[in-house]
């Protein structure tokens, strides 16, 4: 098969189409204190990790809808009970461009040429709102502010989709996650009930623009055992994939590909595989070759590769991944 450009192999993977490899990619940025550890091993301080390890270059925005903490709280929590609360949050929030337009048109040259894929992340519909009450107060919303929770959603949708119609004027992304992180190491962290009441109808108008827009796949991002949410974001809502993938939650990306034919995944590789001997790293990818083998699969680290991965163990990871690339398309 004739060698592909990394757009075009991104693409067709995510197609269930043939490819000449698997794209080799590190899905989420390096924690710094990998980075530290690695640059005393060695590691030059300015080297772009991507090219020092030979991966796969790609391009990410976060259209996040404003700072991470409140300017206004000695703490930094946003901590709303009430509307009040929420309106005075709201002088801080929803900007009018979540993303630097002129970064964007300059990824957008070598997106063009298909040298990269590119991707956007948006907050999703459990993420936001647990931002502004806090994780406990945020699971007690549901039931003690419901009408809040609906009104914290319908503008995070209208938020998104405005957002998502000034980036695709500059670069229509290849995928998009939305970030949720609502899963814990044995499921979801609400139920079914909760999720078609405060999170459905916004999925359902939000998956629908993006689509409108041009982006092909759209993913989850959450830790977790999320199988629950497969089935009810991806079976009933139409959700094309799942990243990160994590295997020490159970998720397995031979189970999954029995279950779930045409599930795009991202990730599925543990990390903690990374900093074993390196028969248990090549057992790992062994166990993952008949998946990736259907198709539709970027294997990759099922979160940021974590501090106790050192230089040399990252570079014999990355050397596998790429023969595994390969083998993946045979």
């Amino acid at each position: 098969m004739k060698r592909m450009i990394n757009r075009e192999r991104f693409i067709a993977t995510m197609s269930f189409e043939p490819v000449d490899r698997m794209p080799v990619i590190e899905p989420f940025k390096w924690w710094n204190l990998t980075l530290e550890r690695w640059r005393s091993e060695g590691l030059p301080y300015d080297a772009d990790p991507v090219v020092y390890f030979g991966l796969d270059p790609h391009h990410q925005a976060w259209l996040g809808p404003g700072p991470d903490e409140n300017p206004e709280s000695d703490d930094g929590d946003w901590n709303i009970d009430s509307f009040d609360d929420y309106e005075r949050a709201k002088k801080h929030l929803f900007p009018e461009f979540a993303f630097d337009p002129e970064d964007v048109d300059s990824a957008s040259v070598m997106h063009k040429l298909g040298a990269i894929f590119s991707w956007i992340t948006v907050e999703g519909f459990f993420w936001f709102p647990r931002e502004l009450f806090g994780i406990e107060k945020h699971l007690y919303a549901f039931y003690d502010n419901p009408e809040l929770m609906h009104a914290i959603n319908r503008d995070i949708l209208d938020f998104n989709k405005k957002q998502i119609n000034r980036y695709c004027k500059h670069m229509i992304p290849d995928w998009m996650t939305i970030a949720e992180d609502m899963s814990y190491n044995s499921g979801s962290m609400i139920g079914k009930e909760l999720v078609d009441e405060f999170m459905r109808p916004y999925y359902f108008e939000l998956l629908a623009h993006a689509r409108n827009e041009g982006i092909r796949f759209i993913f989850m991002d959450t830790d977790g055992n999320c199988n629950d949410n497969i089935e009810w974001f991806h079976v009933e809502m139409g959700i094309d994939g799942f990243v990160p993938f994590e295997r020490n939650a159970g998720m397995d990306l031979v189970d999954a590909r029995k279950r779930y034919p045409k599930l795009l995944i991202i990730g599925g590789f543990d990390k903690r595989k990374m900093y074993a001997p390196d028969v248990k790293m090549v057992e790992e990818f062994e166990h993952a070759l008949p998946a990736l083998k259907t198709g539709g699969i970027i294997l990759g680290c099922d979160h940021q590769t974590p501090p106790e991965v050192s230089l040399e163990q990252y570079g014999k990871y990355a050397e596998m991944l790429k023969k595994y690339a390969f083998l993946a398309a045979e």
